[in-house]
């Protein structure tokens, strides 16, 4: 911290108004600093008041240029230092170009409307490679480690690349791939819709890539290839061609590193899941994707994979059509190491169960979408999508287990195959300028299969089957089928006001039949054969207004939902009002405060509602119960934000408090060792309480960031009759410091704290995983040198310490304009550690210690 002081001391603040002639505020406007050879030193963006405020370096001289799209540039040389901090710029009306002023840099920042702009080169300092370095660098961006973009602490929706999409809305792939080199500028878009009839706010946000001149209608782009030790191995292709009517895009890897292309996870999140698919997310749809439980972690010790991928856009002349698809195909073959140790609830004591576990898989998926839009005149649009989704996994493990019953040898062989196909259509019509009619309707068909292998060395759930087996085999086949449709009118009520209403009709039918085969006693037992069936038919109404500052929104819908289990002759009908309310204080363009409050009707799946067990897991049977009924689920929420582009500046808080009714719960048994029979039913009502403060002030050449996170949970959970009374208090920390000493040169240090209390009535678990971080990033010359790394020291509950530490680093030098080099070296301290607590109801924890691979790589690069 003592460095920070020292550079603060160095700089000042300069302080001002923007006006016109007559002394009237000029909001917007961009205050830019240029040192005496024209080299952007700092900047700001003027608030609603017109007030700016800038950090620049004291005792020197600056040329301040300040520009608005309705007013001439102003410029004035002033010297800066502690007697001279204040200053206020008059701009004339019609901007006109100065040419005696020799500034070749575009803003750094400009506000229209909903949209900020951003001009990738004010922010890039020459070591940064992908979209990825450069949002990371822009105020008020952050990206996760899983490529998701949020901007002000609100997650970008959608991205695209000059006004195209972009192998959908997967952020990844476009923060992973599109080269720095190729970006213009960035503008980030509130309120985006790509419906062109769209009435009133979305709050949903977008990001769209400005590309170079000299980017557009050639194709650019890289190929690498490398190795390493061990047989490592590398190979990457990236081609881009974008131009006014058509763009392509062709992304191609293979490694065995550990760093896919294509994730698990990415595969789950890049459509979403069925709600985020619909238009404005105007409908609370509640059928469910059909995904495979892929266990696939991105810790593993061995992860060759493939993936191919094509994106391609085409408009016509007029943009009244315009299609968009693409093809993703990705196989990967992790191996998994690790070493856990478990810790379950029995009334009779606690159960502690030691595992020594290897996992093989192999992950094959197929994903294709696409979006057809049309335009039919100036009133009405047309959009039909597409999705299809096809995923087959195979997995074999082996299980050495260490329980109070003795030591246990488990191994199983799965295969899960799932397929889906989704259709969207949506017909908008713009009666007038005031009123707009949507039809949405679409249709999905989702089939998963699966086929498990268990075998062991001393006997499977021998009370629950009634007999001493150490070897069965289970398949199972789920179907389901949804239909919805939906009509909904907007229209102004007055310049401020807007009301929309909703009618619909949604049907989702899920089908399951399994049932478990015992080889040596040649039968088959535990058939399941369900068909459940849910409706919903709605109406809506909501009302949005704008009274000066201060925007709400309120309304509900009325469902009259019908059940029904022919099997079990169960038929129930519920009629609920499902209330939503938001209302959002704007304090300034970029200073808000948000209340909401909305109610969604959770419905059960076919799987908890079997007549007889499943096979869950080597050590879980589960059972269903036909009488569930639904949950649900009260959701309020707090949200601040506090953005200001002038001081560089984010501050966030938000709380919020999820009360799920008739919460679904699982009823357990414990029998010998840790073997676990489940059962479906609805519990009490289960509480959450969440929160969240983030900080990220950035100075000139030096920046702060501070991120905290808290959960409470509250259920209960029944073991063996017994009613268990669980608390969980979850804390996540971190704090960094980041500064730039030297020129093309940046040096971060932070520390997270990772906090974790379990109680189960009378009994306490806490565990806290802790340490610092540092990483190092300098160019000099044509190289630029790498390097992160990470302590950590887990402690638990028993006094069971645990210390690991992560290093990785790289040497990359540009050996010209089109050839790089690079030395990478990942996990050189082979070893992680993770626990997971209390967001389970029949175990209290799970630490796993994990085996990782070193990895030593050489690659070239070709940019073309």
């Amino acid at each position: 911290m003592n460095l920070s002081l020292t550079r603060a001391q160095d700089i000042c603040r300069v302080k001002g108004r923007t006006m016109d002639a007559i002394g009237e505020s000029v909001p917007s406007a961009t205050v830019v600093g240029y040192d005496s050879l024209y080299q952007l030193i700092g900047f700001c963006v003027s608030d609603e008041e017109g007030i700016f405020q800038i950090d620049l370096p004291c005792d020197r001289s600056y040329l301040f240029v300040v520009n608005h799209l309705n007013y001439k540039a102003d410029t004035s040389r002033l010297l800066v230092d502690r007697q001279h901090r204040e200053h206020s710029f008059v701009l004339e009306e019609d901007q006109l170009l100065l040419d005696e002023v020799k500034v070749t840099e575009t803003l750094p920042i400009s506000i229209k409307g909903d949209t900020i702009t951003y001009s990738a080169s004010s922010f890039t300092k020459g070591n940064e490679e992908t979209l990825r370095d450069l949002l990371e660098r822009l105020p008020g961006f952050e990206v996760n480690e899983n490529g998701d973009i949020y901007h002000q602490g609100r997650k970008v929706n959608n991205i695209m690349i000059e006004g195209k999409p972009f192998f959908g809305n997967n952020t990844k792939m476009a923060t992973e791939n599109i080269p720095v080199d190729a970006l213009s500028k960035i503008q980030l878009l509130d309120n985006f819709s790509d419906n062109p009839l769209n009435l009133g706010e979305t709050r949903r946000k977008a990001l769209n890539i400005i590309l170079n001149e000299n980017k557009k209608n050639i194709v650019f782009g890289n190929a690498l290839i490398g190795g390493g030790f061990n047989k490592r191995y590398q190979a990457q292709e990236k081609a881009f061609y974008f131009s006014k009517r058509f763009d392509a895009a062709v992304i191609a890897d293979a490694n065995n590193i550990n760093d896919p292309l294509f994730t698990t996870r990415d595969y789950i999140e890049l459509f979403g899941g069925l709600e985020s698919l619909l238009e404005e997310d105007e409908v609370q749809f509640s059928l469910r994707d059909l995904e495979l439980s892929v266990f696939s972690p991105e810790l593993v010790n061995e992860k060759p994979s493939e993936t191919a991928s094509i994106n391609l856009n085409f408009q016509s002349k007029k943009k009244k059509f315009k299609a968009n698809t693409f093809t993703i195909y990705s196989n990967s073959n992790p191996s998994f190491l690790s070493e856990e140790e478990r810790r379950f609830i029995s009334p009779l004591g606690e159960i502690i169960e030691n595992e020594d576990f290897t996992l093989n898989q192999a992950f094959n998926t197929l994903l294709h979408q696409s979006t057809i839009k049309y335009v039919l005149g100036k009133n009405t649009f047309l959009k039909y999508s597409p999705y299809y989704k096809h995923t087959e996994v195979d997995d074999s493990s082996n299980r050495l287990l260490d329980v109070d019953a003795g030591v246990l040898i488990r191994s199983s062989a799965n295969n899960r195959q799932a397929k889906s196909l989704d259709q969207q259509l949506i017909i908008d019509h713009k009666l007038n300028n005031k009123s707009t009619f949507k039809l949405q309707t679409r249709y999905t068909v989702n089939d998963k299969s699966t086929a498990l292998n268990l075998d062991s060395d001393q006997e499977i759930f021998e009370e629950q089957l009634g007999q001493r087996v150490n070897q069965l085999f289970q398949s199972g086949d789920r179907d389901e089928s949804g239909f919805l449709t939906q009509l909904s009118f907007s229209g102004y009520l007055g310049l401020k006001s807007i009301l929309k209403s909703s009618v619909g009709y949604q049907r989702n039918n899920q089908k399951l039949v399994s049932r478990i085969f015992l080889p040596k006693a040649n039968k088959h037992i535990f058939p399941n054969d369900v068909n459940y069936t849910v409706t919903d038919t709605y109406a809506g109404l909501s009302l949005q207004q704008k009274v000066s500052n201060v925007r709400f929104e309120m309304g509900g819908k009325m469902h009259a939902f019908l059940t029904e289990i022919p099997s079990e002759e169960s038929k129930k009908r519920n009629y609920i009002f499902t209330p939503l309310f938001n209302i959002k204080q704007s304090f300034s363009s970029s200073h808000s405060l948000r209340f909401s409050y909305s109610v969604d009707v959770i419905y059960p799946i076919v799987d908890q509602l079997i007549t007889h067990p499943i096979v869950k897991n080597y050590r879980t049977l589960e059972g269903g119960n036909f009488m569930l009924n639904h949950s649900l689920h009260h959701d309020f929420s707090i949200n601040y934000f506090n953005f200001s582009v002038w001081s560089q500046m984010t501050f966030i808080f938000n709380v919020g408090y999820l009360r799920k009714l008739d919460a679904f719960r699982n009823e357990i048994a414990t029998n010998s060792g840790s073997t676990q029979v489940l059962r479906s039913f609805n519990n009490q009502p289960e509480d959450r309480v969440f929160g969240l403060i983030r900080l990220d002030k950035k100075w000139s050449s030096f920046s702060v960031f501070l991120k905290g996170n808290i959960a409470f949970e509250d259920f209960q959970s029944i073991v063996d009759n017994i009613t268990i009374e669980n608390n969980s208090l979850i804390t996540s920390s971190e704090l960094s410091l980041s500064l730039a000493p030297l020129e093309k040169s940046e040096v971060s240090i932070g520390i997270k704290l990772d906090g974790n209390l379990f109680k189960q009535n009378e009994v306490s678990f806490a565990t806290t995983n802790w340490g610092p971080l540092i990483g190092l990033n300098q160019s000099i010359g044509s190289w630029v040198f790498a390097m992160s790394a990470e302590h950590r020291v887990f402690e638990g509950g028993d006094n069971s310490n645990q210390i690991y530490t992560n290093i990785t680093g790289e040497i990359q030098c540009k050996i010209s304009d089109h050839f790089e080099a690079k030395g990478a070296i990942y996990n050189l301290l082979n070893n992680d550690s993770v626990v997971k607590n209390t967001f389970n109801t029949y175990y209290s924890s799970t630490k796993t210690f994990i085996v990782l691979e070193r990895i030593f790589s050489i690659t070239a690069s070709y940019k073309f």
